[in-house]
């Protein structure tokens, strides 16, 4: 319920000391990045919290080895940040497509690029199955009711849409990122669709 964050520092002697950053109002989820020197925070829409006064598209960046903070308005309704295998850029999925953030400009950002991950615009954002690969640079999306699969190329944004042989109704990525598996159902029950990655033009 608070709109702040408490950064600790412990000494090799014991010693602790708390230092307090204001963030965004509403916050209730935290994202830190791999290497330990930025935290994302913002309210992620699938949190049981409700949002209260502010906005959802307002997110904060704490870079923890400066000591300071970065605000940046992103689209609408958050639901996760991912970060990618080279620790230098994080990518925040929401309900508009997917904002990309390099940690080399979040000084100069306020608004980062944000990349459509359908074609359509007007497509329903709670039908919408968006799932990042890290490894690969790679957003895979599914809408319900629909027998294709959309693959965006992160950063560049070039959007790909795969026809598949059935409707899926669930999308999954392998722990190692090297494939992703498409849960089809039919008649005698569901088929399961595995497809290599990275998947993209030609």
């Amino acid at each position: 319920g608070s709109n702040d964050v408490a950064l600790l520092r412990t000494t090799e002697a014991g010693q602790t000391s708390v230092t307090i950053f204001p963030v965004t109002p509403g916050a209730n989820n935290l994202a830190v990045a791999p290497g330990g020197k930025y935290v994302f925070v913002y309210h992620d829409v699938d949190g049981p919290e409700q949002l209260g006064p502010g906005s959802d598209q307002e997110l904060t960046v704490l870079d923890i080895a400066g000591g300071v903070t970065h605000a940046m308005t992103v689209g609408a309704h958050p639901r996760e940040v991912v970060f990618s295998t080279d620790d230098t850029t994080a990518w925040v999925i929401t309900a508009a497509g997917i904002n990309v953030i390099p940690f080399a400009s979040l000084g100069a950002v306020g608004k980062p690029p944000l990349l459509p991950v359908v074609a359509d615009p007007g497509i329903d954002p709670a039908t919408l199955e968006v799932q990042v690969v890290a490894s690969e640079g790679l957003a895979l999306a599914r809408v319900d009711g629909q027998p294709w699969l959309a693959v965006t190329q992160l950063p560049g944004g070039e959007l790909t849409v795969l026809d598949l042989p059935g409707i899926p109704t669930d999308l999954d990525i392998a722990a190692t990122g090297k494939f992703a598996v498409l849960t089809l159902p039919d008649k005698d029950g569901s088929t399961f669709l595995e497809m290599p990655l990275p998947l993209g033009p030609g």
